[in-house]
């Protein structure tokens, strides 16, 4: 989910794009490191769906996760100490009981602990920005509610470093030039 053509994403199969759904229900449970690039805690595992799983929509692209158990999902990526980065995902709720459609979701990173509530299946992007702490930073999701009976569906995870407002060589050199062209125009006025 690159926000710029400079970004660098960190996160690996954000998308939850692989492995490729071949369940016959639309889902496979997902154990361990099944899950390209994540490392699943719960034993069960969680549910990676695509769009014929009980008529459910994913966030973007052909899959989704859905957060089943209340054991975190996690991923590690390299991060530069003191860097503010920005964490955005797409989040829904599911929920197995008829007019009850609430799903609460934890989000660790950086020392920050964030939670989110979603009420309906509509997919919703939320941002939590931090600062890096460490060379690697970890980043759980955790479904915070009621043990398969509240299910947070998460997709399209993003982390990208926040550009820096310090200007870059090249652009010091440009301004430079602009600076100087801009004070020999003005002796000569002078002259």
């Amino acid at each position: 989910m690159a926000t710029n053509a400079f970004a660098v994403e960190l996160v690996v199969n954000g998308g939850f794009e692989t492995p490729v759904v071949t369940g016959s229900g639309g889902f496979d449970y997902r154990t361990g490191s099944q899950l390209t690039g994540w490392l699943i805690t719960a034993s069960r595992g969680e549910p990676q769906f695509n769009g014929s799983y009980f008529g459910q929509t994913v966030g973007s692209g052909l899959q989704s996760l859905q957060l089943e158990s209340i054991s975190p999902i996690t991923q590690s990526f390299a991060t530069t100490p003191g860097q503010a980065y920005t964490l955005s995902f797409l989040f829904s709720s599911y929920n197995s009981t008829p007019g009850i459609d609430d799903a609460t979701l934890e989000v660790t990173v950086a020392g920050i602990n964030a939670n989110f509530l979603a009420t309906d299946a509509a997919y919703l992007t939320e941002t939590v920005q931090f600062t890096a702490l460490d060379n690697t930073t970890t980043l759980s999701f955790r479904n915070s509610g009621v043990f398969a009976q509240d299910w947070a569906h998460l997709d399209n995870v993003s982390v990208e470093a926040v550009p820096s407002a310090v200007p870059e060589p090249g652009s010091l050199a440009l301004l430079g030039g602009a600076f100087a062209a801009f004070g020999l125009s003005r002796r000569r006025k002078k002259s």
